[in-house]
């Protein structure tokens, strides 16, 4: 009975054998710190010191003596002069925003629609611009009213 029982034992003896070398073998780099190299990031740069002068707005003024003129406050900063091309103006804001959409695809310098109130009537109207001469705003009429459908008029721009 001895006989029969030998063959197991030694494989288990030998599957205990190969189990411990195995460990011996993979545990130790698994447990050890130094096994995995530092990652070492570098520190980031500083930038050089930098400021900010402060922003001066120019405006152009008219200088005058009279007395007159300064109690009127006629001498007051004057504002270049622009224009701005109006469109179209609509009852609803969609149609609008459409349209708007359909000038900006053509690469047209055009602002959100512009709310208005009319005689208790809700108008968003559709302007391109602004532009400091009159010559580039009627150079650009044709295009709008390619893009639009409409015939778009040039007004000044305060």
């Amino acid at each position: 009975m001895t006989s029969k029982q030998e063959p197991p034992l030694k494989k288990r003896l030998l599957g205990a054998v190969v189990l411990v070398i195995l460990a011996v073998i993979l545990i130790p780099p698994l447990v050890e710190e130094s096994a995995i190299p530092p990652v070492i990031i570098p520190a980031m740069p500083t930038p050089p010191p930098f400021s900010v002068a402060p922003a001066r707005i120019i405006q152009p003024t008219l200088h005058s003596s009279s007395a007159e003129e300064r109690a009127t406050g006629a001498n007051a900063p004057m504002a270049l002069p622009s224009w701005i091309i109006q469109v179209a103006s609509f009852t609803q804001l969609n149609n609008a925003r459409r349209l708007i959409q359909q000038l900006r695809v053509a690469k047209l310098q055009t602002p959100a629609a512009e709310k208005l109130q009319i005689q208790g009537k809700t108008y968003y109207r559709v302007r391109v611009g602004p532009f400091l001469d009159q010559a580039t705003a009627q150079g650009i009429l044709s295009q709008i009213q390619k893009v639009s459908g409409v015939k778009p008029q040039i007004v000044a721009y305060p």
